[in-house]
């Protein structure tokens, strides 16, 4: 029978020998630390040269969570390999790198979203107490100032767009609504009439200038939806879910804010709203926005019937406009006045009932006056040529007996067309 080879000897306690190589693991482990730890520093000194903020794709961050593992695996191979390896040292080196790299630019990421989240959030519900001709933030309150002052609606305005495009002067509406509210050729709406159609604008109007025993409206940021870096635009995109609480409806709603990114250094951050990206998300009507709701489709009605046995100018209803102050320019305030009182026809735009939210409301001796969207083109002559302006004002109806929207169960009572109020207008669209 042969002889059995001679079993391997383990290396004696105490015995040193001459060459232990370094694990693998170990030399991956610090590898992947290494690359991770130069990303990201090369990274940060790119974004101060370039004046860009830290921006890493999620997938570089996998290389960090490899190079922890992988050198824990390489620090149990090493420990157990009963000093057949060595790179205890090397892997150690790998893991402070790949640790203190991720959790560094976790922080770090943390911390620019916090910061900008209540940057965006502060834009939007705080209104700075310096008094300014165009202003940096206060959204919301701005809003619903802008009920009663033309001027702070075209301030508020103004902050929907890049600061470089805030040059119109707010106190002037002919400028506003030559800069801003030039129409399409087939008779697109501009920018201004845009903002003054919108939605949210509309419902916050009409609520600020109501009378309900509580006006108050608030509005709370519930949920954090995304905040993310636009290379090529240069801007943040900051979302956020508000809780918008009004009189007669809970709403919930996504609200998105853009930076805006100066390249001068130590110039602040400022912000836009993104109008069109702004969503609602659900509502709740409240028993008095129920009421109100009823009340609307009967006047929508009682508006188209109005509007059909009256389609000439001028118009035989009272004018509550203040004309000084929607057209402070005398030229255009003479000129609207002497086309609304010559002869003519109209043609009276009744907005659809499905597209109002709300509408402003009051008690007037105990009857309910509700004001109905509705919008006139007229002809304005510039030199030669001749354009169509474009009247938004407000018909407003009144019930026939007292009626108080705050109070169930009401019957219905007969409605009369009594007055009418022009509250903006769009021009510059080219006739001839």
């Amino acid at each position: 029978m042969a002889d059995l080879p001679p079993a391997p000897v383990s290396p004696s306690p105490g015995v040193k020998l001459d060459y232990q190589p370094i694990s693998g693991w170990a030399i991956a482990g610090f590898v992947l630390g290494a690359l991770i730890a130069v990303m990201v520093l090369g990274s940060f000194l790119f974004s101060i040269f370039a004046g860009e903020p830290l921006i890493l794709p999620g997938w570089t961050m996998v290389i960090g969570f490899a190079g922890i593992v992988v050198c824990f695996i390489a620090n149990r191979e090493i420990q157990y390999s009963e000093g057949t390896r060595t790179g205890a040292g090397l892997a150690s080196w790998g893991m402070w790198l790949s640790g203190a790299t991720v959790l560094g630019f976790f922080a770090f990421t943390i911390a620019t979203d916090q910061a900008l989240y209540q940057q965006a959030n502060a834009f939007l519900v705080e209104k700075e107490t310096e008094q300014k001709t165009v202003p940096d933030s206060g959204f919301f309150p701005r809003l619903l100032e802008s009920a009663k002052d033309p001027v702070e609606a075209n301030r508020t305005f103004l902050l929907t767009l890049p600061t470089n495009s805030r040059g119109g002067n707010p106190q002037s509406e002919k400028d506003m609504n030559d800069r801003y509210n030039i129409g399409g050729k087939k008779g697109e709406p501009g920018r201004l009439s845009e903002f003054r159609s919108n939605w949210l604008v509309r419902l916050l109007l009409a609520t600020a200038g109501n009378e309900a025993d509580d006006n108050t409206v608030t509005f709370e940021p519930i949920s954090r939806v995304s905040c993310k870096y636009d290379s090529s635009k240069r801007q943040y995109e900051v979302t956020r879910i508000y809780r918008i609480t009004t009189p007669e409806v809970v709403l919930k709603a996504s609200v998105q804010v853009n930076s805006d990114e100066s390249p001068e250094p130590g110039v602040r951050r400022r912000w836009i709203v993104a109008m069109p990206q702004i969503q609602e998300l659900d509502h709740q009507v409240t028993p008095l926005g129920e009421n109100l709701k009823v009340f609307r489709v009967e006047v929508h009605k009682q508006v188209v019937k109005w509007a059909k046995t009256h389609t000439t100018r001028p118009i035989p209803l009272k004018d509550l406009t203040d004309y000084e102050k929607l057209f402070p320019e005398p030229f255009l305030r003479e000129h609207v006045q002497t086309r609304l009182k010559e002869s003519g026809p109209i043609d009276m735009t009744i907005m659809p009932i499905g597209q109002l939210t709300v509408s402003p409301w009051k008690i007037v001796d105990g009857k309910l006056q509700m004001a109905y969207p509705v919008r006139v083109p007229i002809a304005e002559r510039v030199g030669p040529s001749i354009t169509q302006m474009m009247l938004e004002g407000q018909v407003i109806v009144e019930s026939a007996t007292p009626l108080d929207p705050r109070v169930s169960g009401v019957d219905s009572p007969t409605w009369n067309v009594i007055a009418i109020k022009w509250v903006g207008y769009q021009g510059g669209r080219k006739l001839t």
